[in-house]
């Protein structure tokens, strides 16, 4: 599947692909290293979590190629065409397949445990054993009855894993199948050659592969339900779009598979219907429940002319929809992309562990040979049968897998709970980088504020009409996406003025509007864009002190290049803002606003929420310069902002977050987007980075220390001295347990409080 879901327009695509067989952090390392070797790829980055791929690709590079060159790396690839439903039956008949090849070890297993164990349990079954059951029968039993498991559920570990081993490139089959198979191949040996081995020596360990065999293939059923489980935030927001709608055709409404709904097809949605597309609605009203994307649990009135998104529940009333965006193009699925693409990356903390597993599982098998090379040298040819399960131990219980876990599954996690609550890292680094920054810098206007503001006073210079400079300032305004130029409209609107159309219409971000109205030049915007101009301020300067000084933001007018008016405008702190800064402030950051309104406004609103630092007067090029300034200081800054003229300082932050009801390119510039017109959710942005970096810490901690500890313990390190020997089927057992660790562990950010109340 083709996605572009960073909106890069640079000439690469973006190609994502599914794949089958990965288990541990050496496979995604492999599978790594095999697409960026191809001509053409400049990145890759492998999931371990949700085994997919993210490449960026030239335009040249198909799907096909990408997969040929994972599939000689030992993988297998889902087919381009397949529909997401097909991934999510694939994944689960794959979890279905483990648990059915874990119960078919685990019943071949079971007899030869019995017959190999049960005396140590019971001592008396021993004497019964050797009088019905001798010993090379016995053993021969034993050998059919794992052999079995070996050729049968088994064999995905030595086909994988001697294959990769063929390749000079180990993975956790590799282990695996190196110590079952040695393990079986030794007792193989004691039953048909026992005269090869001395005296004492003369066990068989069959118990000992079958039982590996069976664990690991549990230990992964479970780890898959478990990674299966992370992804849900991620599934429930695929499932929101329904998979057919009623579309209008000459003969009336049909319902119509998702994909085949074209761009201006008119949609019927009926109550209790989820709306497939985004779109206008041409007939109809209703409420319809936005909160997947607003974060506003009660519904909102929709009309002919309002605008309505795909995934989200129309309540009690028909509507008809014409659609403006389908498939891939809608909010939803860009919103899913997003995430995902979010969650395949590859966080600065990883950047130690990735280094760790590239050389982990060689020298894990250098470990083993020399553990067995060891036990040999030091204990003699009786000692050979604890020299092998030592090192057979040492290859079970070292897998990778923990390792490879560690920090994409807490990212899985992590980002679709976000998503879920409307908040997208559009950049997975992101989740990393918020949790270090020091100062956390605002816009004000539609940011810290409602971005509603209403007009307060209209002063006209002798020459002039109020009215008709209300007007003609409104009528150049209404091309503006700015709040302040919208209250301007609002206000003449409210009076009953007929706006004039505008032509040669003029947006300069930091310093106003401009244009024709009715054949004369018309200018609103800060006092520097009427002095750039040359024009005259002083006959108002006085009234605007005055104004400014009240906490108005003020807008300057001319028409033809003189001075015609001053408007006061007044904005509303939003109700959340105090919250979230209260949040903020719990980790001791700095706050501080940039604002391109006068100081005096800009003091005012921060004055209100106890933010004593403030730059005001500022153009889009003057944000970025403070942002830069704090960053060679060596502070860690996100930028909070809504409008057009945030993209600059969105980009340059080095965490940017950008409210959802902004404007597209302020998105677009963004790391983590919020939706809805609420603050609550930057300080939610800020706990799910907490929430999560702590966790992959705490998943790291335990990865490294279980290796650290067991390794030596399974090599027998400590066994002269307390007697205690790792037994191969502990050593699988605890390698699976490390593994559901690290998974059940992330799966706790589902039920922490992630998020301030």
């Amino acid at each position: 599947m083709l996605t572009d879901a960073t909106g890069s327009t640079a000439p690469q695509q973006h190609v994502e692909l599914d794949i089958v067989g990965m288990h541990c952090a050496s496979c995604t390392a492999r599978v790594e290293d095999a697409l960026l070797a191809l001509p053409g790829v400049s990145d890759a980055r492998v999931n371990l979590a949700n085994e997919r791929a993210y490449c960026s690709v030239a335009p040249t590079l198909t799907h096909a190629d990408l997969a040929q060159v994972i599939e000689r790396a030992g993988f297998a690839v889902v087919s381009a065409d397949e529909e997401v439903g097909h991934e999510q039956s694939n994944t689960a008949n794959e979890i279905r397949r483990t648990l059915r090849a874990a119960i078919i070890a685990g019943l071949l297993s079971a007899p030869v445990f019995f017959l190999e164990m049960g005396g140590h349990v019971y001592p008396p079954m021993q004497a019964w054993l050797a009088a019905y059951l001798p010993a090379p029968f016995n053993y021969l039993l034993q050998a059919v009855l794992i052999s079995m498991v070996l050729i049968w559920p088994g064999r995905v570990f030595f086909s994988a894993g001697l294959a990769a081993v063929a390749r000079l490139t180990p993975d956790m089959n590799s282990l695996v199948a190196l110590g079952t198979g040695a393990a079986w191949l030794y007792s193989m040996c004691v039953l048909i050659f026992p005269e090869w081995f001395p005296e004492g020596t003369r066990h068989v360990y069959f118990e000992s592969a079958g039982v590996v065999v069976t664990l690991v293939l549990l230990g992964r059923f479970f780890e898959s339900k478990a990674k299966y489980q992370a992804g849900s935030a991620v599934r429930a927001m695929l499932n929101l779009q329904p998979d057919s709608a009623l579309m209008w055709h000459e003969d009336g409404y049909v319902t119509t598979a998702i994909k085949a709904i074209p761009v201006g097809a008119k949609v019927l949605v009926k109550p209790g219907e989820t709306i497939a597309v985004d779109g206008t609605v041409v007939e109809g009203s209703s409420f319809v429940n936005e909160a997947m994307f607003t974060g506003e649990p009660l519904p909102v009135a929709k009309h002919a002319g309002d605008v309505v998104t795909g995934g989200t529940l129309n309540t009690n009333g028909s509507l008809v929809v014409t659609a403006t965006r389908t498939g891939a193009d809608t909010a939803l699925a860009k919103i899913v992309a997003a995430v995902e693409y979010a969650q395949a990356a590859k966080l600065p903390i990883q950047g130690f562990t990735d280094r760790v597993v590239q050389w982990f599982v060689p020298v894990v098998l250098i470990i083993a040979l020399l553990t067995f090379g060891l036990w040999l040298t030091l204990a003699g040819p009786e000692a050979i049968d604890l020299a092998l399960l030592s090192a057979v131990a040492v290859l079970i219980v070292a897998c990778p897998c923990a390792l490879g876990l560690a920090t994409p599954t807490s990212i899985l996690v992590g980002t679709g709970i976000a998503a879920k609550r409307g908040i997208v890292f559009r950049h997975g680094d992101a989740l990393q980088i918020l949790n270090e920054v020091d100062i956390v810098s605002f816009d004000k206007t539609g940011t810290l504020t409602l971005g509603q503001p209403r007009l307060i006073e209209l002063a006209v210079t002798d020459d002039w009409d109020s009215t008709e400079i209300l007007g003609m300032a409104a009528a150049v305004e209404q091309s503006s996406e700015h709040p302040l130029g919208q209250s301007v409209v609002e206000a003449a609107q409210a009076h009953g003025l007929v706006l004039s159309a505008v032509k040669d219409f003029v947006a300069q971000p930091g310093y106003g509007v401009s244009g024709l109205v009715a054949g004369r030049q018309v200018v609103v915007g800060s006092r520097r864009m009427l002095e750039q101009a040359g024009i005259d301020t002083n006959p108002l300067d006085k009234k605007s002190t005055d104004l400014a000084g009240l906490g108005y933001s003020v807008l300057w007018v001319a028409v033809d290049a003189r001075l015609a008016a001053v408007i006061a405008v007044s904005d509303t702190l939003k109700d959340s803002a105090a919250a979230m800064l209260h949040e903020l402030a719990r980790d001791n950051r700095r706050m501080i606003v940039l604002s391109g309104d006068n100081l005096a406004a800009v003091q005012s609103v921060a004055a209100q929420l106890d933010i004593t630092e403030v730059h005001a007067d500022l153009l889009p090029r003057d944000k970025v310069a403070v942002l830069s300034d704090l960053q060679s200081q060596g502070y860690r800054v996100a930028f909070v902002g809504d409008g057009i003229n945030d993209a600059p300082a969105l980009a340059q932050a080095d965490v940017g977050i950008a409210l959802g009801v902004g404007t597209d390119v302020a998105i677009e510039s963004a790391d983590v987007v919020v939706s809805g017109e609420g603050l609550q959710g930057v300080a939610e942005a800020f706990a799910v980075s907490q929430s999560v970096m702590t966790n992959i810490k705490q998943n790291l901690f335990w990865a490294f220390i279980y290796n650290l500890l067991l390794i030596p313990v399974a090599a027998g390190l400590f066994y002269p001295f307390t007697g205690v020997q790792l037994s191969p089927m502990l050593a699988a057992f605890a390698m699976a347990l490390s593994s559901l660790f690290v998974v059940s562990n992330a799966l706790r950010l589902n039920y922490m409080r992630l998020f301030p109340t």
